[in-house]
């Protein structure tokens, strides 16, 4: 297929109309902190919050008018308090995160649901998930958090972390439902299971086959469990971590985990690469200088690793493993914590670049979809002349077709669901898969640029057909 021209999207660059961007930007990281000012092992400077990190530029940016228990401003907290995680909601201009510390013993413990126009908190909503116990301090609180694609938040909960009697000390999972009030009992289910002892500290979820992944510290040691969802049920148990405190987990393109820990001896880094279908599990070596992994995130569209930690006690910086192979990968520093610190960064999330919104439609069973993770061709940076969507079909069409445009809309036509405004349109070479070339030039007027497309099918039997949308964002 012939690529579309670079001229068309600096002409859609200039038919888009400005607009104060509201939520996280596209191929960021948000990271969840919480201050710490204890002695064991050491302080970390810094507050507590929520952060944007840029993992190219290193450049982090405060969200402000987040609440002040957030920043672990908690007006009775003494060492510990602010945010366990950040999660931001896909395609909504909205994050959620909670704050929890020793200043919070004896009170509900809150989760934020925050509305953003660019870094700025406009609107709060606040969920209570119990009431905090006496030995919450030395708990996990809600460690992790995971976006279900039906808009919903997959909580991982350390059950000791709440007073007896409380919803959430009987189970390791919850489920938030951010488009019910607070007041509904519904919007904060616990899910039914048999809990571990110990405390839950990461949470992976792997939407494709209902699996959620569990890391438990217990005695000086660690587990990793498989929990399946929504069902609940008994955890089962997938691989030990002897002598390390698990801290994060995240899921490869391929089913596999990384798990995060430290030593609970002398805080050495490790990140482990965990096989679900044979309970292997191999230690990457490039983290071996490194101290107190706190967490982990993958980017979708690379594979890419980022794993907070430091090059010693009181350091909290974002590195970049490239690729995520205990073989062959590369470390690199990617982000330094902002100067003063930001407390201990104990979540990441990231905003994927490109990534698929909406559903297909239309009364075709076949199935379009845009590969954007991982993406072969890499992110949609300037200069990347080999960037390019890959569309693939269950079985190839007998027409298809791509729009190309810079907004995005919701319109029903023909009984499809039509979710661009198309300023360009190419036909498809029927196959099983198209790559259809987007070659970027290395023009700094691009970026920030956003490009939303559309595919659509003609079958066999003469039905009509279309895939969810697919956007990006042209990155410097």
């Amino acid at each position: 297929m012939h690529p579309i021209p670079s001229t068309l999207l600096a002409l859609a660059a200039a038919a888009a109309a400005p607009t104060l961007r509201a939520q996280i930007r596209d191929g960021a990281l948000l990271a969840g902190c919480y201050r710490f000012t204890g002695t064991l092992p050491c302080a970390v400077p810094g507050p507590g919050g929520l952060y944007e990190v840029d993992p190219r530029s290193g450049a982090v940016q405060a969200l402000t008018g987040v609440p002040a228990d957030v920043l672990g401003n908690g007006t009775t907290s003494t060492f510990i308090h602010g945010a366990d995680f950040g999660l931001r909601l896909p395609h909504r201009s909205r994050v959620v995160t909670n704050a929890w510390g020793d200043g919070t013993i004896g009170q509900q413990m809150p989760i934020y649901v925050l509305d953003l126009a660019g870094l700025n908190v406009t609107a709060v909503t606040r969920y209570d998930a119990g009431i905090v116990g006496p030995g919450a301090w030395g708990a996990a609180g809600l460690p992790q958090a995971e976006a279900l694609p039906d808009g919903r938040v997959l909580l991982a909960v350390d059950p000791l972390t709440f007073q007896a009697g409380e919803p959430l000390t009987n189970t390791l999972l919850a489920v938030l439902d951010p488009s019910l009030p607070p007041t509904d009992p519904n919007a904060l289910l616990p899910v039914p299971m048999t809990t571990l002892p110990g405390d839950t500290n990461a949470l992976a979820f792997d939407a494709a086959r209902g699996v959620a992944w569990l890391g438990v510290f217990a005695q000086s040691s660690s587990a990793i469990y498989r929990v399946d969802f929504p069902q609940g049920g008994a955890p089962v148990h997938l691989v030990d971590m002897p002598g390390e405190l698990v801290t994060g987990l995240a899921l490869q393109h391929d089913g596999t985990l990384l798990a995060t820990s430290y030593a609970v001896s002398d805080g050495r880094a490790q990140l482990l690469h965990v096989d679900p279908a044979t309970a292997g599990a191999t230690a990457f070596p490039q983290l071996n200088a490194l101290f107190y992994a706190e967490c982990i995130r993958i980017e979708p569209a690379t594979g890419d690793a980022f794993v907070v930690a430091g090059t010693g006690c009181s350091e909290r910086d974002v590195y970049r493993l490239s690729p995520a192979s205990p073989s062959t990968g590369t470390l690199s520093l990617a982000v330094t914590a902002p100067a003063g610190g930001w407390g201990v960064a104990s979540g990441l999330d990231i905003d994927p670049d490109p990534e698929v919104y909406g559903d297909r439609s239309g009364p075709s069973p076949l199935v379009l979809e845009w590969q954007v993770a991982p993406s072969a061709a890499g992110l949609p940076r300037i200069g990347n002349a080999a960037f390019a969507l890959r569309l693939t079909a269950s079985t190839p069409p007998l027409f298809a077709g791509i729009v190309l445009g810079v907004q995005r809309v919701s319109l029903s036509i023909a009984g499809l669901d039509v979710l661009v405004d198309p300023l360009v349109s190419r036909l498809l070479v029927p196959a099983a898969a198209t790559d259809v070339p987007l070659p970027l030039p290395n023009d700094p007027g691009l970026v920030d640029l956003p490009v939303f497309g559309q595919a659509f099918s003609l079958d066999a039997a003469l039905q009509l057909g279309a895939s969810a949308g697919v956007q990006l964002t042209v990155l410097p």
